[in-house]
């Protein structure tokens, strides 16, 4: 009989440092993703940053797209369209992207110059000023295209 006392009380140690063990891990994973939050200004237990990096390059590789295209509707037209939508009209494009990678509609605007094509980032709206430099991150700042040219935007995209 006490060999099954001494065999209940080891038991009831191993199920504490278990319990232990698994307390830290819980603790040290969820210290780490309140971390990843507040590094990328919110989101659900720091997910934006990950998913708001994918959105920002996505949406830049989107707009070079759409500015080579524009050249290249500029070339055989002569002049940029008046709303860039109309590159999928004229068989330019065979989808042009309704928004950017976040769901925020584009803001096109054409002059003597040439074009200006905008996203207003994670947050929709305009602003604030980037970084400098920009590199990573500031995902609310604009991103913005003018006559093929990253104009404004993280280094190196």
């Amino acid at each position: 009989m006490r060999h099954h006392h001494h065999e209940r009380g080891s038991s009831l140690i191993v199920l504490v440092i278990g319990l232990l063990i698994v307390g830290l891990a819980t603790w040290l994973v969820v210290s780490r993703l309140q971390q990843n939050r507040e590094l990328s200004g919110g989101g659900e237990l720091g997910a934006a940053a990950p998913l708001d990096h994918s959105r920002q390059a996505r949406t830049i590789v989107d707009m070079q797209a759409i500015g080579r295209t524009l050249s290249l509707m500029q070339v055989d037209k002569g002049a940029y369209p008046e709303e860039f939508v109309e590159l999928e009209r004229g068989g330019y494009l065979a989808v042009v992207p309704p928004a950017d990678a976040w769901g925020n509609a584009w803001t096109y605007e054409t002059g003597q110059d040439g074009y200006t094509l905008t996203s207003l980032g994670a947050d929709g709206r305009p602003g604030p000023a980037p970084p400098s430099p920009w590199t990573t991150g500031a995902y609310d700042c604009d991103l913005v295209l003018t006559n093929g040219q990253m104009t404004q935007g993280p280094s190196g995209r």
